[in-house]
Parts: C-alpha cells; sequence; structure tokens
C-alpha cells in the first residue's frame, strides 16, 4: 500500500491510499478517504491481515480491496507500530492509544504522553523486543523526551530510564532492534551539544 493521486473528474485528490500487485492492472487506488482534496495517507503498518493508516487526523484500515473508517479525528503523527495483534499511534491531543481494528476496540493506553516525534528527520521511531515495544516519549515537566516501553497495557506502559534528569531531554533516536536489545542514540549530558550522543542499548 502507498500513497498517490485520484482524479475524479476535474479534481486530483492527493495522497490517497493505493494497492499494487507488481502489474500495471494491478495498481489501483484503493479508497477517497478525504473528497474534498488532500489526504494525507501515510504511517502505514501490517496487523493481522490488514495494514492500518492515517489520513488527515482518522484511523483507517484496508485489506488491500475494502478500506474502512476505524476512528475519526483521534489520530496524532507519532509513532505507529504493531504489538499483540493491536495497532499503536499517538493521539492527536497525546497520549498513546491502540485500536484491534472496531471503532469500539480504539482507546487509550496512557494517557499524558507526547509522542509526536520530529526532531530528527527520518530517523526510526521505535524499536520491538520480545514482548514489548520501545519509543521515545515525553512527560513534562517530570521528564523530558526519554525512553518509554509498552507491553500494549497501560500498567505495563513505562518510563525506561530517565537520561538526562530531570525536565532535560536526551531526545533517543535512530532505534534498531537485535535479539532481546534495542540500540538507540541518546545524549546524556549537554544536550545542546551534538558530541554528546552516545550509542545505548536496552532490553526494555
Amino acid at each position: 500500500v502507498f500513497t498517490g493521486q485520484v482524479r475524479v473528474g476535474s479534481n486530483v485528490l492527493d495522497n490517497e491510499p493505493w494497492v499494487s500487485d507488481g502489474t500495471a492492472a494491478g495498481t489501483v487506488a484503493l479508497a477517497q478517504t478525504n473528497p474534498s482534496g488532500y489526504a494525507l495517507a501515510t504511517n502505514f503498518v501490517r496487523n493481522l491481515g490488514h495494514v492500518y493508516f492515517r489520513s488527515m487526523n482518522d484511523l483507517w484500515k484496508t485489506d488491500g480491496t475494502s478500506t474502512t473508517l476505524v476512528s475519526p479525528n483521534s489520530v496524532g503523527i507519532g509513532p505507529w507500530f504493531a504489538l499483540n495483534g493491536e495497532v499503536f499511534f499517538s493521539g492527536i491531543g497525546g497520549g498513546l492509544l491502540k485500536s484491534d481494528g472496531t471503532p469500539g476496540g480504539t482507546v487509550v493506553v496512557h494517557g499524558g504522553l507526547q509522542i509526536n516525534i520530529g526532531y530528527v528527520a527520518g530517523a526510526a521511531d521505535v524499536a520491538s523486543i520480545p514482548g514489548k515495544v520501545l519509543f521515545p516519549a515525553d512527560q513534562s515537566p517530570s521528564s523530558g523526551w526519554e525512553l518509554w516501553s509498552t507491553d500494549g497495557t497501560s500498567g505495563g506502559t513505562v518510563l525506561v530510564k530517565d537520561i538526562l534528569p530531570g525536565a532535560y531531554s536526551s531526545y533517543p533516536f535512530w532505534f534498531a532492534s537485535a535479539g532481546s536489545y534495542a540500540y538507540f542514540m541518546a545524549e546524556s549530558e549537554d544536550p545542546n551539544v551534538a558530541s554528546d550522543r552516545e550509542l545505548w542499548i536496552s532490553n526494555g
């Protein structure tokens, strides 16, 4: 699944979801998620036979044939990942949310977190290790952008380590995983000095 333009009459609808089987005939538009114009379909993630994505601030899913609106006006622009058969994303007003693909099953996991990452363009935002996912989040004023993990439950969504203590941020980013460990870059001293960025490892 990818994004592209859909032409309806004289109107061009930008960044709508498309699907392809690798042939010209099998490359088709899936849906018009925003018939009035710009859709910005993005944040695609696979989960249990569907691809979930964000269009504007709405959560959608598709099986490659039909496309369904799951939850309107609920999605921010932070990390997306799948864990234990559910999809996780940032809420439009902050917080970590998850969805089982139904409106009633789209719920808040942990409120009060900011996970709308944007401080390093192109950086990987999450790392999956067995049973949990690690990601950067901000729970001001108690901590800045630091390392968090979730097992998919409210009680299991926790601050792993306040690498740069207090309200300062260590800005963990460039995540990668191998086996039971996540690797990432973070700042443990002066956040204004680029050379203070170090390689860190965590088992969550």
